[in-house]
């Protein structure tokens, strides 16, 4: 299973430029609602880890200390409430995310920008924050580049506390030759549903119900940066619904197939993974050529 529940990670991040994401107690995450707009299948479910041979290789450089509390967010979204409006349902998720301001103060920490070199006109840089202690260097994450073509995929890989989601990270493509940039997105989540009284292990006690896929929708760009949006709410067709409810049992007997045993449905929860977002990146160069690029960016998750 290539997703499991966290520990508490000490990344954060900031956005492009000088533009800085700031979050305490007091303010309002920053929310975004996608409404469903079919149930499809992933691009993929699992990174094949023998496809080092599409690894490009990233420059990490040192720019500033962090001074902020700045949020992360976990891949695992779990359930807050669920209300009905208009014959559509609002899924909630809670407010789970990985703050800055619960870091180890006893160390430093920089932001970073991590920029990879996806062609001869092309740049794709993002910029997390990284942990120094008094005596060495403690990275508590990063970001590995794949190019498949014209297809791009950025994993977020957790060090030594867990991983996150892409959700808020920014990106920005770059280039001597780059005039212009357009994007738009989708976003892909894995339905599933476990027994957390039962087992421990998540992966022992999971099941996919199915996939949810929102529609496609415009993504801002300034100066070449995208920032990716924050969900907090799923909106989705009171049928959807109902058709989750009536898969859910399918999805149960392919569980016990596997394990060879009966599955305690009596405290089933719902989890919503954040799969991956889509970005379809539009790049216009000043020779007047346009390439088309997507941008696949998820987080690979662990449990230490």
């Amino acid at each position: 299973m290539k997703k499991s529940l966290l520990a508490l990670s000490l990344i954060a991040l900031c956005a492009c430029g000088e533009k800085r994401e700031n979050a305490s107690a007091e303010q309002t995450l920053p929310t975004a609602k996608v409404k469903i707009a079919s149930i499809a299948p992933p691009i993929f479910k699992y990174w094949d880890r023998d496809s080092e041979e599409f690894a490009v290789e990233s420059e990490c450089t040192e720019e500033e200390l962090l001074a902020d509390t700045v949020n992360l967010y976990p891949v695992e979204k779990s359930l807050k409430s669920v209300s009905s409006q208009t014959g559509n349902v609002f899924l909630e998720f809670s407010d789970d995310l990985y703050s800055r301001s619960l870091a180890d103060s006893s160390k430093t920490y920089y932001m970073q920008t991590h920029k990879a070199r996806l062609n001869d006109d092309t740049d794709l840089s993002v910029r997390l924050y990284a942990s120094y202690s008094t005596h060495s260097f403690n990275e508590t994450g990063k970001v590995k580049f794949y190019v498949k073509g014209d297809t791009i995929y950025t994993l977020n890989f957790p060090m030594e506390s867990g991983g996150f989601t892409p959700e808020g990270l920014t990106f920005k493509v770059t280039g001597d030759g780059v005039a212009d940039v357009t994007a738009s997105y989708r976003l892909l989540y894995n339905a599933t549903v476990f027994n957390p009284r039962k087992y421990r292990d998540i992966a022992m006690n999971r099941v996919c119900v199915c996939d949810l896929t929102t529609e496609e929708l415009p993504l801002a760009v300034e100066d070449g940066c995208y920032t990716l949006p924050v969900v907090k709410t799923l909106e989705l067709t009171a049928s959807d619904w109902q058709k989750m409810e009536e898969l859910r049992p399918e999805a149960v007997k392919r569980w016990e197939n596997w394990a060879g045993e009966k599955m305690d449905t009596t405290h089933l929860v719902h989890i919503f993974d954040l799969d991956h977002f889509l970005i379809n990146l539009s790049v216009t160069y000043k020779d007047g050529s346009v390439r088309n690029y997507r941008h696949v960016a998820q987080g690979v998750d662990v449990e230490p």
